[in-house]
């Protein structure tokens, strides 16, 4: 199992698409990624790691009708926050128990249950994604993106985004 504050520790520079806590912010960061997918696009799909996947959930939140991706991989994901909220100013993340599933195109979740930076996260963001399409994948690698170092989960972590890119239609 990896050390992830040796990977995060507290004197390392890394930047955030969005601040967190600021509904401003992540407004902001949504404008700018449909702004992107509007120039660039089409895209099949959206693959997010930690924070960057909360942005893709939020936006597949918000973008319903047609879906702006076929499939999602999402790579220790945070928690989306709410659409409607924040189109009135208020950041609240999204709680399957309370909003239900909102995303229902094929999705790939790849995560550590003991994940230190984001505990519990992305199982939230997973129960916000239809189960007849999702794959789900756990590795004890941390918050880290499963490598060669770690074979078997590389292995694991690929297979589950064959799978749900097999699921689009």
């Amino acid at each position: 199992m990896l050390d992830t504050t040796a990977s995060y520790s507290e004197v390392s520079a890394y930047f955030n698409y969005f601040n967190a806590d600021s509904a401003e912010s992540m407004q902001k960061a949504l404008k700018e990624l449909h702004s992107y997918v509007q120039q660039e696009g089409p895209y099949d799909g959206v693959l997010g790691y930690s924070q960057g996947a909360a942005l893709a959930a939020t936006y597949l939140a918000l973008q319903t009708s047609p879906p702006p991706f076929k499939c999602a991989v999402f790579l220790s994901g945070a928690r989306p926050a709410d659409p409607t909220a924040l189109e009135q100013g208020e950041l609240r993340l999204l709680d399957a128990e309370k909003d239900r599933v909102r995303l229902h195109i094929p999705t790939a979740h790849i995560w550590d249950t003991n994940d230190k930076f984001h505990p519990g996260a992305s199982d939230h963001l997973s129960l916000l994604c239809d189960p007849a399409v999702k794959q789900v994948y756990l590795h004890q690698e941390g918050h880290n993106i499963p490598d060669g170092n770690a074979r078997a989960a590389l292995l694991g972590l690929l297979g589950a985004i064959r799978r749900t890119i097999d699921k689009v239609e």
